[in-house]
């Protein structure tokens, strides 16, 4: 068995396991004195104060009220991609249909502007054509506004359209080939 020492105020006593404890030699014993024995209860505390509860808090709700604002950004931009992601269909759509009827048929008709109400916020888009004069090359350019509370916003594309339709050249081919 190991023995163990323990001590007490400035005297040191020796415990062997299975006998009581022994005196130390009386030329190094010193007598004890009240000091020896105070309670040191100042430094064993069982529980939190008041001012390191609120201080918790505080820094707990500032926690939540950051990690509040970061996802209301999150999901107003998310919203704000969406209607960017509709207004990018919008424009796809305008285009396949300017490129099936041919921009030539699309200028004569004189529909240039008007209102999708496929989508939530009702989108209008205007589009806008020019001769380039190389080539029966035009240049179209399509904005589509909306908006968003009070505030207003757009998309512009702009591409350059060859005069003749897909409806007339798929016509054509279907024409020219011989049928068996």
């Amino acid at each position: 068995m190991r023995s163990k020492k323990w001590e007490i105020g400035n005297g040191k006593w020796k415990v062997v396991a299975g006998r009581r404890p022994q005196a130390p030699p009386a030329s190094r014993f010193q007598p004890l004195s009240a000091s020896d024995f105070t309670l040191r209860t100042s430094n064993f505390r069982l529980g939190f104060n008041l001012v390191e509860t609120l201080a918790a808090s505080m820094i707990l709700s500032g926690a939540v009220l950051t990690l509040g604002a970061v996802s209301t950004n999150a999901l107003t931009g998310t919203r704000l991609h969406r209607h960017y992601e509709s207004a990018a269909s919008v424009i796809d759509l305008q285009l396949s249909l300017i490129d099936f009827v041919g921009i030539e048929q699309f200028i004569e008709a004189g529909q240039m502007e008007g209102v999708n109400e496929q989508f939530e916020p009702g989108y209008q888009w205007v589009v806008a054509t020019e001769y380039t004069g190389t080539d029966n090359l035009y240049l179209v350019k399509i904005t589509v506004t909306w908006l968003e509370g009070k505030r207003p916003h757009s998309v512009t594309a702009q591409t350059m359209l060859n005069g003749a339709s897909l409806a007339s050249s798929t016509g054509a081919e279907t024409e020219e080939q011989p049928t068996r």
